[in-house]
């Protein structure tokens, strides 16, 4: 470089109120590699670097939470000159299920059954994110009580046990009842059940 005779660094003098003060800068010729070059690549102006957009695939761990940040490196701005490229920082958004909720590493949702099946108790089949799993409902079940089934959950983030899925029974009372089913209904009244 003519102008820092390869240093990379020129010397500057600045007058101030007490004096000439001599500041040792990069140089602005060659921005500090030294040398200069008689042409320049037409495509990055000599920086050794080109703007664009890529689509890089991410591996998104099971467990990750929503605003959680996935870093990748290697994947970020290229380096200036050669220097090596920076990582890429993605943050994670999970949609909402239209079905079942997370709180944490459990997965909540809601079944509905019926009065009898409330009453005598049943077994159910109940969508879970691994499958239909069959779920026992004990006798005298009240509407609201939360059931759980083991492991069934999000996985925790970089372990291998998992959450519980959350099952909570909605009992369904019927709108109209047949002649049938209101008599029933009104012995058990009669009968103070």
């Amino acid at each position: 470089c003519t102008s820092c005779k390869g240093a990379g660094q020129v010397r500057q003098n600045m007058q101030s109120f007490i004096g000439i003060i001599t500041q040792v800068v990069t140089c602005p010729t060659c921005r500090g590699k030294g040398k200069t070059f008689s042409k320049k690549c037409h495509k990055c102006g000599g920086d050794g670097r080109t703007k664009g957009e890529a689509e890089i695939p991410i591996e998104i761990p099971a467990g990750i939470e929503s605003g959680q940040t996935i870093s990748v490196r290697g994947q970020g701005e290229a380096g200036a000159s050669g220097a090596p490229s920076g990582d890429l920082l993605a943050t994670v958004h999970v949609k909402p299920h239209s079905k079942f909720k997370r709180e944490r590493n459990d997965i909540v949702s809601e079944e509905y059954i019926s009065v009898s099946q409330a009453t005598l108790g049943d077994k159910i089949d109940v969508e879970t994110i691994d499958g239909r799993v069959t779920m026992k409902v004990p006798e005298g079940t009240q509407s609201g009580e939360v059931f759980r089934i083991k492991e069934h959950g999000v996985p925790f983030l970089g372990k291998r046990s998992r959450g519980n899925h959350l099952v909570k029974l909605v009992v369904r009372i019927p709108k109209r009842l047949s002649r049938e089913e209101r008599k029933l209904f009104e012995d058990l009244k009669k009968s103070g059940q």
